[in-house]
């Protein structure tokens, strides 16, 4: 994801200012799990 991708999806968080710690963690994991299973992984970010 580019860095514009990620600040779209953080800005898009169903949060409150000074509560977006917890929808953040929770929606990367979200990310991360369709990131996994999507098998886009590059050579610049290899999968854990």
């Amino acid at each position: 994801m580019s860095v514009e991708e990620i600040q779209a999806q953080f800005d898009s968080l169903n949060a409150p200012p000074g509560r977006k710690a917890p929808a953040w963690i929770a929606k990367v994991n979200e990310l991360k799990q369709v990131y996994m299973t999507s098998g886009e992984q590059s050579a610049a970010q290899p999968f854990a």
